[in-house]
């Protein structure tokens, strides 16, 4: 009887908390969308962030 209990217990928390869990992770999304420069560490980076295209990519380089 305890073990059937504390399986129920089980069950029932995680139908309770998991929908609760989910939601709160897709209000605190952030999506960086590259159209300014602001979060840009221009001196620490080694990529070229592309404002007009919208989009941060490598610099273009050639093999030696």
């Amino acid at each position: 009887m305890r073990r059937r209990s504390a399986t129920l217990l089980v069950l029932v928390l995680f139908v309770v908390v998991l929908p609760g869990a989910t939601s709160i992770a897709a209000v605190n999304q952030y999506v960086e969308d590259f159209a300014t420069r602001t979060y840009s560490d221009t001196l620490n980076t080694t990529a070229e962030w592309d404002t007009l295209a919208g989009e941060i990519r490598l610099f273009d380089f050639e093999l030696a």
